[in-house]
C-alpha cells in the first residue's frame, strides 16, 4: 500500500513538472547610496522611506511603460506580471527580480527595468538641481 502510494506520487510530481513550462529568474541590484552632504537627509527613517520609495517607482506604471517599449514583445502589463522588487534596508540594496520562459529575456526585462528607473532618476535629479540654482540666482 505504502508503496503505491509512493509510485503514485512521484509520477504525478514528474507529470506535473514536465507539463509546466520552465521559468527563468533573473536579479539585478541597485545600490542605493546615501546623499551625505548637507541637503540630503541621512537619518535611518529618511533612509527607509527612499527605499520604499524606490521600490513603489520601479514598479510603477511610469517606468513599465518606458522599459516595456525597449523590450519587444512586452508591454506595461506584462511587465508587471514579471517584475518583482525587494528592499535589503540593512545594505541600501533594492533588487529587481524578473520572470520568463526565456533565460536571456528574463535577464533583459530585469536589466532594462533597473536601466530604466536609474534613467528617469537621474532625469529628475539633473532638473531639481537646476530649479534649485535658477531659485539661486534669482536670489542673488
Amino acid at each position: 500500500m505504502i508503496l503505491a502510494m509512493l509510485v503514485i506520487v512521484t509520477g504525478t510530481v514528474v507529470a506535473v513538472s514536465l507539463w509546466l513550462p520552465d521559468s527563468y529568474k533573473a536579479t539585478t541590484s541597485i545600490v542605493l547610496e546615501e546623499d551625505t552632504s548637507a541637503l540630503g537627509p541621512s537619518d535611518p527613517e529618511s533612509v527607509r522611506r527612499q527605499l520604499n520609495t524606490t521600490q513603489q517607482l520601479l514598479t510603477s506604471g511610469t517606468v513599465l511603460k518606458s522599459a516595456a517599449a525597449r523590450l519587444p514583445g512586452e508591454s506595461a502589463d506584462s511587465l508587471e506580471d514579471k517584475v518583482s522588487v525587494e528592499v535589503d534596508p540593512e545594505a541600501n540594496i533594492v533588487d529587481v527580480s524578473a520572470n520568463d520562459e526565456n533565460p536571456r529575456q528574463a535577464a533583459a526585462i530585469a536589466n532594462t527595468v533597473s536601466k530604466t528607473f536609474l534613467t528617469e532618476r537621474a532625469r529628475l535629479e539633473r532638473r531639481r538641481i537646476a530649479e534649485a540654482r535658477q531659485e539661486l540666482e534669482t536670489e542673488l
